[in-house]
């Protein structure tokens, strides 16, 4: 199968199986699961919803207990951990369970209280009248159906799910590159700086950095250490990284003893800047940012020592030896 028929594949999966799904549920001490199936990898999918639900039932993110093992029995199918796409499309359904919930919330607030389900507030571990918030009832005292003094059980038990599919979405025509394979785009720019000595094509990496749109940073510090953590897959792909093989087609460079990572100590200073620009129809305005630490900068690496050489630097790895056998640029 060729490299375009692989994508075409790639991009028809994604337009047919783009779903994801929530399941919530409350416990007796007023505190809630959230059951999707997100694996905690990526972007910290996990960690990031639960931040995105507690803020959306305006409780304490350590009363939110993510149901971290998948069991896709009994799970909500989520379609991958793939193009940055957790929180967009678990973070809808997340927040669409969440909607569900609260209704069921003001509903039982409002035949305990009796006032119209329109006037329940329910913030700080508490269902109110939003008349009267000194008369209030602890989240945890409704969650599961209330029991007045007398004994009459009010209102029911709150669950809820939701879910989420991608829609609008195309494939690329061959001839004009043309269509929509995903919700939005992510922008950014990235920089690094190398000390180069042109006697012999060594190079040392000073620093990278990026400065990113990632439209809302639910959690600023897993986001930035994702960039990060992508900046220096890159820097170590351009750098060293490659498959070789001898004349029989067996790799040379079989495990981690002989195929080059960068180690500790051989990387750069990395620099991480965020802007937020709340993208438009996505929960708290979050946009796609996880592999975007990776893509520029191969790229970046490649431009700053081609300045440095004078030569033309148009494949990978950037090795010493690569750099010398590349010829230098034809004057203008």
């Amino acid at each position: 199968m060729g490299f375009r028929a692989v994508i075409d594949v790639i991009f028809d999966l994604m337009l047919r199986n783009n779903i994801s799904g929530a399941m919530i549920t409350c416990n007796p001490d007023g505190s809630v699961n959230l059951n999707t199936g997100v694996v905690e990898m990526g972007s910290s999918g996990q960690t990031h919803l639960a931040q995105m639900l507690a803020e959306k039932l305006k409780i304490d993110t350590d009363q939110v207990h993510v149901v971290m093992p998948v069991d896709t029995r009994i799970v909500p199918e989520h379609w991958k951990t793939v193009a940055s796409m957790t929180e967009y499309m678990a973070g809808h359904a997340v927040m669409r369970a969440a909607d569900a919930l609260l209704r069921q919330l003001r509903s039982n607030g409002a035949q305990v209280l009796s006032c119209p389900a329109e006037d329940i507030e329910i913030a700080h571990d508490r269902v109110f009248s939003k008349k009267n918030p000194e008369h209030f009832i602890a989240f945890k005292d409704i969650v599961q159906g209330y029991q007045s003094a007398d004994g009459e059980s009010i209102g029911e038990p709150v669950l809820s799910c939701a879910g989420f599919m991608l829609k609008g979405l195309s494939q690329l025509d061959a001839q004009t590159g043309q269509g929509k394979t995903g919700p939005a785009w992510t922008l950014g720019a990235q920089v690094v700086e190398v000390e180069a000595d042109l006697q012999t094509y060594t190079y040392r990496m000073i620093n990278a950095s990026t400065v990113m749109d990632v439209g809302k940073a639910i959690n600023p510090e897993s986001v930035r250490a994702m960039v990060a953590g992508g900046m220096a897959m890159g820097i170590s792909m351009a750098s060293r990284e490659a498959f070789v093989y001898d004349a029989d087609g067996i790799p040379k460079a079989p495990n981690l003893r002989t195929y080059k990572l960068m180690h500790i100590g051989q990387e750069p200073d990395y620099r991480v800047g965020l802007v937020e620009t709340p993208e438009s129809g996505s929960p708290y305005g979050v946009r796609s940012y996880t592999e975007h630490g990776i893509i520029g900068i191969p790229g970046a690496l490649g431009n700053a020592l081609a300045s440095a050489f004078g030569k033309q630097l148009c494949s990978l790895p950037l090795t010493p030896e690569n750099i010398w056998r590349t010829p230098m640029k034809e004057p203008l």
